[in-house]
């Protein structure tokens, strides 16, 4: 940027007049009294929002207000120290549009920064964002930790603090999501089957609820691993997952180990790290409440439904899969896209198989009863990571409001369909770990802190 400053001396009165074109809140006056012209370019750097750069050896007094291409008078006063009062320059039309071309938040302070800098903007937007932890279908976000714990029952304590510290979930939440209502903040809480009776006292555990069962194919196994609590953290921003983290392990204290805890992101356009769109079959619209959510369970002599504690809770598995990416790359994409059942570029779904020949991994993941009746599943997945230590893979999450669903997925992907003809996707991605819980509603959760 070229900036123009025009000096000079009224010859009727003696006053320095100022000029500067274009307009902006930097400028530099070359000390020339006895021009009546003087006129110096200056070239800029970039120009910095707070910054107003001036040369105090050079300045005998800077205009008060800048206002657009304006004439300035001063009068001389050689024994004042150079000052400056910069004021709204942050008004200025089109003074910062070059700096970023991200819209300004719709609330802001209305107070100038220093040195006339424009009003900072607030870490978040002060719009009512509901704050809902227990929310299963809470939208993708960009970051995410897995947290799976188990309790130290061993501890006579451990109970008791861990029950505490579920029942301040929701208040943990807030305080961490406060701090930017747009990052999207939610915390999942999964309960496992060997810990329910005791921390639930009173809460009959979920129909279905059990430890993950392994599932031992012809070649892959998916294993059963400990686990007694999950937490499912997710937001836009990392820091806000750290944090909250954080705080959670410092209610827990020693009354639970961890057993896992493995941080995600988002990767591209949703895409997992074998170059593929993850989570193009999840429900949408209602649908979600209907594959997710428990409404109701048949009472015990079959006659009509009755509400239970399972109602507008999920069953929840976890995995962690680990994938030989050198293997995978090996392979030409016509190959790859066969084996997923998915173009790689478009996301285009490919034909079946034909029956008793091998189904792509995209056909075995889905389950189907008798009458063809399609059931979903709400996954999160996501990718993680670390280049340096060659380690490349996805974190599998399927929320559903039947157990039975995802135990039926696995089954088909690892023995087969028709047996024997397990998912070719397990030849790159084993399964690492494997862990099954609920997840109740938050009144539960909250329910806790009053034993």
């Amino acid at each position: 940027m070229i900036l123009v400053i025009h000096r000079h001396t009224s010859p009727q009165s003696g006053e320095f007049l100022y000029s500067f074109t274009p307009p902006c809140c930097l400028v530099i006056i070359s000390d020339s009294s006895k021009a009546k012209q003087h006129c110096q370019y200056v070239k800029m750097e970039k120009l910095k929002f707070g910054n107003i750069l001036h040369k105090t050896s050079e300045l005998n007094r800077l205009p008060s207000t800048f206002q657009g291409c304006c004439t300035r008078r001063e009068r001389r006063r050689p024994a004042r120290q150079p000052t400056f009062e910069p004021r709204h320059l942050w008004q200025r039309p089109n003074i910062f549009q070059q700096q970023s071309s991200q819209p300004v938040a719709s609330t802001i302070s209305t107070r100038p920064g220093l040195y006339g800098s424009p009003p900072l903007r607030m870490a978040s937007s002060t719009r009512r964002v509901p704050i809902s932890p227990q929310r299963v279908d809470a939208p993708l976000t960009s970051s995410a930790t897995f947290l799976v714990v188990s309790v130290n029952t061993s501890i006579p304590s451990a109970i008791q603090t861990v029950r505490s510290a579920l029942a301040s979930i929701s208040d943990l939440s807030k305080n961490v999501a406060i701090r930017d209502l747009r990052a999207a903040f939610a915390c999942t809480v999964g309960i496992g089957a060997g810990v329910w009776d005791t921390l639930m006292s009173g809460v009959p555990k979920p129909t279905e609820l059990h430890p993950f069962r392994a599932v031992h194919g012809a070649k892959h196994t998916a294993p059963s691993t400990p686990g007694d609590l999950l937490f499912h953290i997710r937001s836009e921003r990392r820091d806000l997952n750290f944090e909250f983290e954080r705080q959670l392990l410092d209610a827990l204290g020693d009354s639970v180990s961890v057993v896992d805890d493995t941080v995600g992101f988002r990767y591209f356009d949703v895409r997992d790290l074998l170059g593929f769109v993850d989570g193009t079959a999840n429900p949408v619209g209602d649908d979600v409440s209907e594959a997710v959510l428990v409404a109701s369970t048949p009472d015990s002599s079959g006659s009509g439904e009755v509400a239970s504690a399972e109602l507008g809770g999920s069953y929840v598995v976890v995995q962690k899969y680990v994938h030989d990416m050198r293997a995978w790359k090996s392979l030409p994409a016509e190959t790859q896209e066969a084996i997923i059942g998915r173009t790689k570029w478009d996301n285009i779904e490919l034909m079946d198989a034909e029956e008793g020949k091998q189904a792509s991994h995209k056909t075995l993941a889905t389950v189907q009863d008798a009458d063809g009746n399609e059931y979903s599943i709400l996954r999160d997945n996501m990718p993680f990571g670390a280049p340096g230590k060659g380690e490349f893979g996805t974190y599998f999450i399927g929320y559903s409001a039947r157990l039975w669903v995802v135990e039926k997925m696995l089954t088909r992907m690892f023995i087969g369909e028709p047996e024997g003809m397990h998912d070719r996707l397990l030849d790159y991605s084993k399964a690492w770990t494997g862990c099954a819980f609920f997840v109740p509603s938050q009144r539960l959760l909250d329910g806790l802190g009053g034993d």
